[in-house]
């Protein structure tokens, strides 16, 4: 495999940086020029996701040899947080590494004040991001960019990952397996942490399509009354006693779906790293496939579950007019559209999980539809 040409990469939203007069960027640049003058060594940093498919690469980095492993570094703000592709980069960057003991290879930057990164959030990316030895940028960022306390600042950023950067180096040479032996047992001893945390995670896979159906449910008796209603020439304060009736049977689904999104996310992302460590070692030894045998059958089932509707169908969705018929209508609307962001933090591990698996020695598994 190709070796990947960079030591780590910038995870961040293009529209902080605008928006934030190219400071971003400007921080990334003084960190390198830091790094060559304190090291010697030049820390190339990737920056542009767009120019080429960084995300296989760094991927595949991980997988296959711990000491290429790139540090990951959030540009960590609250469109940060609310962006599906920094979420996704950040899940599966933790996700490998951590199934290696490098997620200390995760550096996030606090770039501006977000609290919703707490250590008991509901929202697993925030408790990630809160857990990890974060460094804090706030008062920083607008600051002078030569002033003392920022350049300061910048030489200690460039010497923690100096020294993060020898310590990669020292679990590579600690991991790597001493014979096939060795390799089995490891596997063995993930596959009994996958499967003690399988059947509640199986659980929690299965929200979605029960949430679906109730609210699916709930919206076409109302609905149908309200037709009923207009075409008998009711009168309107009927039709908004419906309307309020509706907003209170979807509220509670709604908000049910909310915590149950957010318990498959965190239990997702809780298997990741032992998923990941399983797969990792049958592809080295491909004799071990069998014993996946369990997780790739959780997985399929769990494909079932996840997989999204048609887009005609409108899950979730409600007529034109009815999202703001009433408050209550329009809180179980916000609440359910906000679960959507966890259901895909899970779904983007599931399906990965998946695609890799399909690459091993197994039988043919689903195909994708």
């Amino acid at each position: 495999m190709e070796p990947v040409p960079f030591d780590a990469f910038l995870s961040y939203t293009h529209e902080d940086n605008a928006r934030g007069g190219g400071r971003i960027l400007a921080l990334s640049n003084a960190i390198k020029d830091e790094f060559a003058l304190t090291t010697g060594d030049e820390l190339e940093v990737f920056v542009d996701r767009d120019s080429i498919s960084w995300g296989d690469r760094w991927r595949d980095a991980i997988t296959s040899a711990v000491g290429s492993v790139p540090f990951f570094i959030p540009i960590v703000t609250p469109k940060y947080i609310r962006s599906a592709e920094c979420r996704k980069e950040l899940i599966q960057f933790y996700g490998q590494a951590s199934s290696q003991g490098l997620d200390r290879l995760l550096l996030p930057i606090m770039f501006i004040d977000t609290p919703s990164v707490v250590e008991d959030s509901d929202d697993e990316v925030c408790a990630i991001l809160a857990r990890s030895q974060w460094v804090d940028w706030r008062s920083h960022r607008l600051a002078n960019a030569n002033s003392p306390e920022v350049l300061r600042a910048v030489n200690e950023l460039a010497l923690r990952l100096r020294d993060l950067k020898a310590e990669a180096k020292t679990i590579a040479v600690v991991a790597t397996p001493i014979n096939e032996a060795d390799s089995s047992a490891n596997l063995k001893e993930v596959i009994r942490e996958i499967d003690d945390r399988l059947p509640t995670w199986m659980e929690s896979v299965e929200f979605d399509r029960v949430a679906r159906k109730y609210w699916q449910s709930s919206l076409d008796v109302r609905l149908e009354r309200i037709s009923r209603l207009r075409a008998q020439h009711a009168p309107q304060s009927a039709i908004f006693a419906t309307l309020l009736q509706l907003g209170s049977e979807l509220l509670p689904i709604a908000e049910n779906r909310l915590a149950k999104a957010q318990s498959y996310a965190r239990l997702t992302i809780e298997l990741d790293p032992f998923v990941n460590a399983a797969i990792r070692s049958v592809t080295e030894n491909p004799q071990n496939a069998h014993l996946l045998n369990s997780l790739r059958d959780g997985i399929n089932e769990a494909y079932l579950n996840i997989e999204p509707p048609d887009a005609d169908k409108s899950s979730y969705g409600l007529p034109n007019g009815i999202a703001r018929a009433n408050k209550r209508i329009e809180a179980a609307n916000a609440v359910v559209q906000g679960s959507l962001q966890y259901a895909n933090d899970g779904n983007e591990v599931v399906l990965s999980w998946r695609e890799r698996l399909m690459r091993l020695e197994f039988e043919p598994v689903l195909p994708l539809l």
